[in-house]
């Protein structure tokens, strides 16, 4: 990425991760690392996630993303870029594709620039990060490697032997082949929430009647969580309906957002985390959007 920020003044790279703070947190330390040990004239721009190198007057930008970010893929539409990262793409969901074929192709053919996807594989094998790296149809180059060919590690063997026996792992075990030596297994355990059977219900029972709660929890890095509820006098179930979050919303984004839930919904309660910087978003949607929060009761919350 620093390569392609030098060989090209004024461009943008881009490191998509699964969240911005998984971007920040692998490869922020990465790059400062590598900036103070080998003096490379680029300047930390932390809030916004950024590396900045002055290349022939220009300023080149590596610029760090998390696919939790409100309109990711959106936000990076219109920009050209020499090479654009996914890390961890065995683990994104199925809009990768239109990510990498509707966005970045078109944004790196400009420099005939490359596309790179990262990662040890997903749980099953499917979807396309499994394509790109098992199909030489579709025109990746594939690169692989193991734990063994770490050499930061001073006693591998003794360590993966440790590890087995920790674990209870044979060699076969679909999670040590995965996450050790990066091979695609399907491994069904990992998709399933062990639950117990009191956390299982129905549907909820269409001839009865229904009330709605909408609950948000605001936030900017970490997600604004909307979760939509409903209850009944005549059942003791209280059924979750609808629960979804997005980073990086603005007041008014979490306004409209929440007017769409409220056309759908008609909840008889909107109840929202009113601690800290809340209480004034809060009042703004009381005035301004006319949407009635209330404040949530936080006395039992745990610490």
């Amino acid at each position: 990425m620093i390569e392609a920020a030098k060989k090209y003044p004024g461009e943008i790279v881009p490191y998509i991760a699964l969240t911005r703070q998984s971007a920040k947190n692998i490869m922020w330390p990465a790059l400062e690392e590598i900036r103070r040990l080998y003096q490379v004239p680029m300047e930390p721009k932390e809030s916004a996630l950024e590396y900045e190198m002055t290349v022939n007057g220009k300023i080149s930008r590596i610029m760090l993303i998390g696919a939790d970010q409100k309109n990711f893929i959106d936000r990076l539409r219109g920009p050209k870029y020499p090479l654009a990262v996914i890390d961890e793409a065995g683990h994104f969901r199925e809009h990768i594709e239109s990510l990498v074929d509707d966005v970045l192709d078109p944004a790196t053919s400009d420099f005939n620039g490359s596309i790179m996807l990262l990662g040890t594989p997903g749980p099953v094998p499917a979807g396309y990060f499994y394509e790109v790296t098992t199909k030489a149809s579709l025109g990746f180059a594939t690169h692989r490697w193991t734990v063994r060919d770490n050499p930061h590690m001073p006693d591998i063997e003794g360590f993966l032997s440790d590890l087995k026996k920790k674990k209870g792992w044979s060699e076969d075990h679909p999670t040590y082949r995965r996450e050790w030596w990066g091979e695609w297994v399907y491994d069904p355990s990992s998709l399933v929430y062990k639950i117990s059977d009191y956390n299982i219900s129905d549907k909820k029972d269409e001839y009865l009647d229904w009330n709605y709660v909408l609950g948000i929890d605001i936030g900017w890095h970490d997600q604004t969580a909307f979760v939509v509820l409903a209850y009944s006098v005549d059942s003791p179930i209280i059924h979750v309906i609808q629960s979804e979050g997005f980073s990086e919303m603005i007041p008014s984004d979490i306004a409209e957002y929440t007017q769409m839930i409220i056309e759908q919904y008609r909840p008889t309660n909107i109840v929202m985390d009113t601690g800290g910087i809340g209480k004034s978003i809060a009042e703004e949607f009381r005035r301004r959007f006319h949407i009635p929060i209330k404040p949530a009761e936080k006395k039992d919350k745990l610490a």
